[in-house]
C-alpha cells in the first residue's frame, strides 16, 4: 500500500508539472493573440486528453501489475476529486460529462497499457 501511494505521488506530480508546462504556453500564445479563445478551449481539452492518458500510463508501468483494477482507482480518485470540485463550482453541462467520461476510459486505458508495456 505504501508503494501505491508513492507511486500514486510521484505520478501525480510529473502530470502535475507537465500540465502547468503546457497550459503556460497555451496562455503566453493566448496572450500574444496567436490563437484565439475557441481554438484555446480545443488545444486545452486536447492536452487534458494526453495527459489523463499519460497519468493512467505512468501510474501503471510504475506498478506493473493489476492495470485495470488500478485505473478503475485513478478514476474513482478522479471523479471523487471532480465531484468535491463540482459542489464549491456548479457549472454543469452535459459536455463536461462527455468529456469526463473521456477522460475516465484514458485513465483507464492507460494503466492498462502501463502495465503491458515492457512486460516480460
Amino acid at each position: 500500500m505504501k508503494n501505491k501511494l508513492i507511486n500514486f505521488s510521484i505520478t501525480t506530480l510529473i502530470i502535475f508539472i507537465l500540465g502547468l508546462i503546457t497550459s503556460l504556453i497555451i496562455s503566453l500564445l493566448f496572450s500574444f493573440s496567436l490563437i484565439n479563445s475557441k481554438t484555446n478551449d480545443i488545444i486545452m481539452i486536447c492536452i487534458s486528453m494526453v495527459l489523463f492518458f499519460l497519468f493512467g500510463l505512468i501510474f501503471g508501468f510504475k506498478e506493473k501489475k493489476r492495470g485495470l483494477l488500478n485505473g478503475l482507482l485513478l478514476t474513482i480518485l478522479y471523479i471523487l476529486f471532480l465531484i468535491t470540485f463540482k459542489l464549491l463550482n456548479p457549472s454543469f453541462t452535459y459536455s463536461s460529462i462527455y468529456i469526463t467520461l473521456s477522460r475516465c476510459s484514458l485513465i483507464i486505458l492507460g494503466s492498462v497499457v502501463g502495465v503491458n508495456i515492457n512486460h516480460e
